[in-house]
């Protein structure tokens, strides 16, 4: 897409999944972590009434939610395009995002689903690959068949991927879990335990894409081009992190409610560990190869090189200090995280607009390194103080560099 839309049409195309991300995770009005804890002790324990009552709730609230958000924003999407970005072919692309919208909702319950029960690299596939590989596939046959791959057949090819990932997922879900017993809507208890939940994910939703957001607002379609695909070479031990959330998220609720302390710190430390050194290898590769790979999408994508450096240092805490937020969030210590993304979402913010109105695109990359720096290090500094638990053996390692 890079080398077809050029810089300015594939910052439309990500201006148009940012803001459907944001929406995402407030509909599913922090539901998804709740799932993944619920069925998570229900299948440990065969209880499948607490899976079943738990899956019917999120279908009867997060549903309905997501179906009123749909239709307000398809009407407010003239008015974003034209009006808070100034970028016109937006319109279309917004509108079209929408229709789709509530299916994304229904494939992260059934992810969530999966998660839940330890179906890890399963939700994965659907969280993170099979609806890339279904546009990519679209794209394909675009090419094949000598159809003009613009912004608005770009745009229905997310949407077939998106569409088609929630008709799999879903065909795969019913065949792991069929219960006769009559289910109940527990839709006032598991909004309590969501609520703050909903609160710590919107705060991280927000960092983490308020940047492009901002770009678009106070620079250029194409300058959100340059940084979007810097920021996609940079994720890419992200893409670990993710798996690694998903895969230790239900053992962690599991571990933590049978007060096994220490199955629960090997298991992190190794996992972190593990993390530690795939983010520095990619970082070495970011900086030492970086240029020559942005080059790969075209040579206007090379103007963001600092952008990408920035980037995938902030990256690397993100990835070395492992899963530090799904171990508040499944220990019952959501609201301390809710502490930590609210200040550093407020820096954020405050950060993104001083540094991009000064350094442009480089200074949105420089605010998130810093964010992601602080806001990492006092996660961690949380879980040893709350939980319990080290995400690194670190007094080993030093008691043996002082030998």
């Amino acid at each position: 897409m890079g080398r077809m839309l050029g810089a300015e049409g594939l910052g439309v195309i990500n201006l148009s999944n940012r803001i459907v991300a944001i929406l995402l995770v407030v509909c599913m009005f922090g539901m998804r972590q709740v799932l993944i804890k619920e069925i998570a002790i229900g299948f440990s324990a065969g209880d499948n009434k607490r899976i079943g009552d738990s899956l019917k709730t999120a279908y009867f609230f997060n549903l309905i939610l997501s179906a009123f958000v749909s239709v307000v924003l398809i009407l407010l999407s003239p008015w974003l395009a034209n009006n808070f970005f100034e970028v016109p072919e937006l319109e279309e692309v917004l509108i079209i995002s929408f229709i789709v919208f509530p299916f994304q909702i229904l494939s992260r319950i059934f992810s969530s689903g999966l998660a839940g029960f330890r179906k890890i690299w399963q939700a994965s596939l659907v969280d993170q690959t099979l609806n890339t590989f279904i546009t990519f596939l679209v794209l394909a046959i675009y090419y094949i068949c000598n159809i003009e791959i613009d912004i608005i057949n770009v745009i229905i090819a997310y949407v077939a991927g998106r569409f088609i990932s929630m008709l799999v997922i879903g065909a795969y879900w019913n065949t792991l879990f069929e219960s006769t017993e009559k289910r109940e809507k527990k839709t006032s208890e598991l909004l309590k335990t969501a609520f703050p939940i909903l609160l710590v994910t919107v705060t991280e939703t927000i960092y983490k894409n308020v940047d492009i957001i901002m770009i678009g607002w106070l620079c250029s379609a194409k300058e959100v081009g340059i940084y979007t695909v810097a920021s996609r070479v940079a994720i890419i031990s992200g893409f670990l992190l993710n798996v690694a959330h998903s895969a230790v998220a239900p053992k962690v609720a599991v571990l933590y409610n049978d007060n096994k302390k220490v199955e629960l710190q090997t298991l992190i430390q190794y996992l972190t560990g593990a993390l530690l050194v795939t983010a520095l290898f990619i970082l070495i590769i970011s900086i030492v190869f970086g240029e020559f790979i942005l080059s790969i999408w075209g040579s206007e994508f090379k103007a963001g090189y600092m952008v990408l450096v920035f980037l995938a240092i902030g990256q690397f805490f993100n990835v070395s200090t492992g899963t530090v937020g799904t171990i508040l969030t499944m220990t019952g210590f959501e609201k301390k995280l809710l502490s930590v993304n609210t200040f550093f979402m407020v820096l954020n913010l405050i950060l993104n607009y001083l540094f991009i109105t000064i350094w442009g695109i480089e200074g949105a990359a420089i605010a998130f390194m810093i964010l992601i720096v602080g806001m990492n290090f006092t996660r961690v500094f949380y879980v040893y103080k709350y939980v319990g638990v080290k995400i690194l053996p670190w007094d080993k390692v030093l008691g043996k560099l002082k030998i």
